[in-house]
């Protein structure tokens, strides 16, 4: 019993630190490959993500600047003329505009993928 208990003692270390050996010269070389392919994806999902950032942005300027002349008119405006143009908008206006919105920004990201699908497919 004495000499598998001391076989087992020396086994074990010998054949880990062995193992150790062949787990570091077997993942080595995949490394670099695989934190390049990582760099990679982040840095094209990156762009992805400046794009549709940058579109929403330009959503928010255009709707900020509409807001602001819609202001500047209802400011301006006598009472009477915003009652009687009010009686010739949709209640549901915002949901409207909103809608649009969305399918134009849907339109614009999906321009911006393909054409960034190209770029990525010519590089």
């Amino acid at each position: 019993m004495n000499w598998i208990i001391g076989f087992l003692k020396k086994l074990f270390p010998r054949f880990f630190s062995q193992l150790t050996k062949w787990v570091i010269g077997f993942v080595s070389p995949l490394i670099a490959p695989f934190l390049e392919y990582i760099a990679k994806f982040f840095s094209k999902l990156g762009v992805i993500v400046m794009v549709i950032a940058s579109i929403g942005a330009a959503i928010t300027a255009f709707t900020v600047a509409l807001n602001a002349i819609g202001a500047g008119i209802t400011a301006q405006a006598p009472n009477d003329l915003i009652v009687i143009g009010r009686m010739f908008l949709p209640s549901n206006l915002s949901i409207a505009i909103s809608t649009i919105l969305l399918a134009r920004l849907k339109s614009l990201i999906f321009m911006w993928v393909v054409r960034i699908t190209e770029k990525f497919e010519n590089a």
